[in-house]
């Protein structure tokens, strides 16, 4: 099945030649098709969830049917097991099945079969000042469990080529949509419904204001151990 194959391809090490063609062989699956905010928000609630770990609580976003979660590495942590709390209002136990401390992914099985995911996905970089909207869970379950929304521009495609601190290396959209402690690991949508990557981490306002980055999609496209696991 395909966790089995992804566990291979954890513990073997993902074969350069796949990260290397990975966008070539996966599906486009990108929509041209101008939505409404409204719609666009509904995509949105379809498909996040909000993912709670040992060390605190973030966000994901379904991409695979047989019950697969993409989040951020530093969401689950050291964590081997999580608890997911679906759209439907539903919490169930997931297993951390694949994740990259490196490149800040992780993957999350859910026992759920026909998942309902994302279905299509940005192919390119968007364009400065191309509208966007971030779906997660800011603060966790300290104010409820309802979905929040934020919308902003992408205000530059920015790439990182090293690890600073605790920002990982890898190519970033940067937007002044706010993107909260609980927001990482939820996905960022253009406003055809595509998504564009997942938010990953923000500055504190005493160090900039509206200054918060978007791992691409592209980027994790690169990085995922087998292209399976994303869209189905």
């Amino acid at each position: 099945g395909l966790v089995e194959r992804v566990f291979s391809a954890q513990s073997a090490g993902a074969p350069s030649a796949l990260e290397a063609t990975y966008a070539l062989s996966s599906p486009s699956n990108e929509s041209s098709s101008l939505l409404t905010m409204e719609q666009v928000v509904k995509t949105a609630q379809g498909v996040t969830v909000m993912v709670s770990a040992e060390d605190g609580t973030g966000s994901g976003v379904a991409i695979h049917p047989d019950g697969l979660i993409l989040t951020n590495s530093h969401v689950v942590g050291e964590s081997n097991k999580v608890k997911v709390l679906l759209p439907n209002g539903k919490f169930y136990s997931g297993i951390v099945c694949w994740k990259s401390m490196t490149h800040d992914i992780a993957v999350i099985r859910i026992l759920k079969d026909n998942l309902r995911i994302v279905q299509n996905a940005q192919r390119t970089d968007p364009a400065l000042g191309e509208e966007l909207l971030v779906a997660g869970f800011p603060l966790g379950s300290n104010v409820g469990s309802s979905l929040s929304v934020t919308q902003g521009i992408v205000s530059a495609v920015r790439t990182i080529p090293q690890a600073h601190e605790s920002i990982r290396p890898g190519t970033y959209l940067q937007t002044d949509a706010a993107i909260n402690p609980g927001n990482s690991g939820g996905p960022a949508f253009d406003m055809r419904g595509n998504m564009m990557g997942i938010a990953t981490w923000g500055f504190n306002h005493t160090v900039a204001e509206g200054l918060s980055f978007i791992l691409s999609i592209n980027e994790i496209r690169r990085h995922l151990p087998q292209p399976s696991m994303l869209f189905g």
